[in-house]
Parts: C-alpha cells; sequence; structure tokens
C-alpha cells in the first residue's frame, strides 16, 4: 500500500476505534491520508461526523440517461444533433443541463493526457467516468438547486478516489453518490442557490479580511481590485494536469477534516501570503492569483499546517477586523473545493 508504513497504521487504527480527533489530526500530516485505497475508507467517515442531513434523493437509473449518455459521447460534429429535445424533459433547467452537458464532455481529460495513448480500454475508462458523472450531476441538480461551472471538476476528484473499478459496482457508485451528496449539501449549497455574484464578493471581501491578518500591505494592495475577478474563486482549489491529480485528492483531506465551508478560503489567503512577493509584482494581482492557488505548491503540506494555525485562532464566527473591531457574520458557503484553471479547459 502507497505511503508512509506508520501514517497507514495510525490511520487504520483510528479507524479501527472511530477516532475522529485522530483522523483529522492525520489529515494535516505529510501526505494526508497517504493513498486513494485509505480515503475510501476516511472521506466517507469523516463526512459521516458532518451536522448535516441532506435530503433524501435516489441516484437516477442509468436506463433514463441513455438519450442524453448517447449525445454526450458523441464526439463527431453534427450539426442535425441537438441537445434540445434530449434535455428538455429533464428536472435542471435547459440552461443547466446544456452546460452540464458540455462540461461532462470536457471532463476527465487528465485520464487521457496521463496514458498519452487513445486506446479503446482509455476511451472506454473516460466514457464510463463521464456517464457516472452525468448520473450525479442530473440526479442532485434539482430545483431549486442550479448547476455552476466548476462543479463538474469537485465532483471529478471525488469519483477519481471514491470509485476504484472499471466499471464500477453499484455498492461502490452509491457510496461515491452519498460523498458527493454531502459534499454538495454542506460546502457547496450556496453555490447551488442560483446567487452566485454575490456569494462571489462575500468570498473577496472575507479572504480579504484573512489576509489583512497576515500581511495587512498585501490586503491594502488586493482590496482596490474589483471582486468580479474572484468569480475564478471556484477553480481555486483543483489543480489542473494528468500530474497533479494527487494534489488534488491531498487538499480535500484537509479541508473535508476541518467540519467548516470556509476553511479553504483560509488556505487561499496562507497561499497568497507565501506568494506575496509575486503578487505584489504582478501587473493583476487578482488574476495571478486565482492562476496561483490552482497550481501546486512545494509545501502543501506546510500551507495546510498553517491555515489550520489560522483557522485555529481566527474561526468563522469569531475572525475580528482589528481595524474596525467587528466580528464578521458570513452565510455564505465559500469552499470551494473545486476550482477553474480546468473549469473550460478540462
Amino acid at each position: 500500500m502507497q505511503g508512509n508504513p506508520q501514517t497507514i497504521q495510525a490511520i487504520q487504527t483510528a479507524l479501527q476505534s472511530n477516532n475522529i480527533d485522530q483522523l483529522r489530526e492525520i489529515a494535516f500530516g505529510p501526505g494526508g491520508f497517504q493513498n486513494n485505497e485509505l480515503r475510501r475508507r476516511v472521506w466517507p467517515v469523516l463526512l459521516h461526523h458532518v451536522r448535516l442531513r441532506p435530503e433524501n434523493i435516489p441516484l437516477i437509473p442509468l436506463t433514463q440517461l441513455l438519450p442524453l449518455i448517447r449525445f454526450t459521447n458523441n464526439t463527431e460534429t453534427n450539426p442535425q444533433i441537438t441537445a434540445e429535445p434530449l434535455i428538455a424533459h429533464f428536472e435542471p433547467s435547459i440552461h443547466d443541463m446544456r452546460t452540464i452537458m458540455n462540461d461532462v464532455k470536457r471532463s476527465f481529460n487528465f485520464i487521457i493526457e496521463r496514458e498519452r495513448t487513445m486506446s479503446e480500454t482509455i476511451v472506454n475508462q473516460v466514457k464510463n467516468v463521464r456517464i457516472l458523472l452525468l448520473r450525479f450531476l442530473v440526479t442532485i441538480m434539482k430545483k431549486p438547486l442550479h448547476y455552476f461551472q466548476g462543479y463538474n471538476l469537485i465532483l471529478s476528484v471525488f469519483i477519481n478516489v471514491m470509485i476504484s473499478t472499471d466499471p464500477p459496482y453499484p455498492g461502490e457508485v452509491e457510496t461515491c453518490f452519498q460523498v458527493i451528496k454531502k459534499v454538495t449539501y454542506f460546502y457547496l449549497i450556496e453555490f447551488c442557490r442560483g446567487n452566485f455574484i454575490n456569494y462571489i464578493y462575500t468570498c473577496f471581501h472575507y479572504t480579504l479580511k484573512l489576509i489583512n491578518l497576515l500581511n495587512p500591505s498585501l490586503e491594502r494592495i488586493m482590496r482596490p481590485s474589483p471582486a468580479h475577478y474572484f468569480i475564478d474563486i471556484v477553480s481555486w482549489f483543483y489543480v489542473d494536469g494528468p500530474t497533479n491529480v494527487d494534489i488534488n485528492a491531498r487538499r480535500y483531506d484537509a479541508f473535508l477534516s476541518v467540519p467548516s465551508p470556509f476553511f479553504p478560503l483560509y488556505f487561499a489567503a496562507v497561499y497568497f501570503h507565501s506568494k506575496r512577493n509575486d503578487l505584489m509584482n504582478a501587473e493583476n494581482i487578482l488574476t495571478e492569483g486565482n492562476k496561483l492557488v490552482t497550481r501546486p505548491a512545494t509545501n502543501e503540506d506546510e500551507l495546510l499546517q498553517e491555515a489550520l494555525q489560522l483557522y485555529q485562532r481566527f474561526p468563522p464566527d469569531k475572525l475580528e477586523n482589528k481595524q474596525h473591531h467587528e466580528v464578521i457574520l458570513l452565510g455564505v458557503v465559500a469552499v470551494i473545493l473545486g476550482v477553474i484553471s480546468g473549469t473550460y479547459a478540462n
């Protein structure tokens, strides 16, 4: 089993004794939960302890998706093929369904890039995971929820970790779906409620307050920039590219170990601070910042530990603006597990 033998043993022991505190501590150690085999066991346990009871949403039968699957897997350009007749009877809006299908067709490209081949085996593997992604998206994105771009990338990380066989067996699919459902309803729900831009502005100001605690000079430079640049916040935590797949899982080890949807912003703040010289010399500091967090750092473990220390010192409900002495109360879920450097490219 890949990883540090002592850490692996510690994870297994914590799982056997249901020691959640120990698992959360291990998440911030070198390499986190070490490998996907262990993550498939640990992530559901961590999410079980999230105070959330998402509604009972049954996974849509695969047979109902067959017309969409045929369209999604069609790689040829045919002007006579249109998605409209196929998607009109599904619960997500026509606009959402069109976006979902386009994003699904762009997802999991890292498998092809990693294998550097388009063999029949690889083609079938990509088709299988895209079908699974489509099934999850169409099931969850029912009114009043709305799809947002970048959500497909977040789900692709969980599918890549939680699904071990190709094609997956039914029990594995159901477990993966339950994990994704909890992640959506706990971490991403505010982004799915259709008021996306307002939450972006809230995240922008919240992140600046965190940066101010670390480096007031950097915060002053970032503050005048238009908040709409932060629309790429949904791409902050998806590191694109076939060689960076493990980085995404490593970050989610930590994100899921802190039972708060705000924690990824703490990671962004310490990451920005660690690259303060590059940011302060950039022509467009926010554009550079959006690109920055979607690239792996050389010290991922160290940054995650610093983010945890910042979170413990200034948790969301007690974070104080030292200039104005007021408590920040936020009603937004600004987690982004997800990210965009690859949202449109992937």
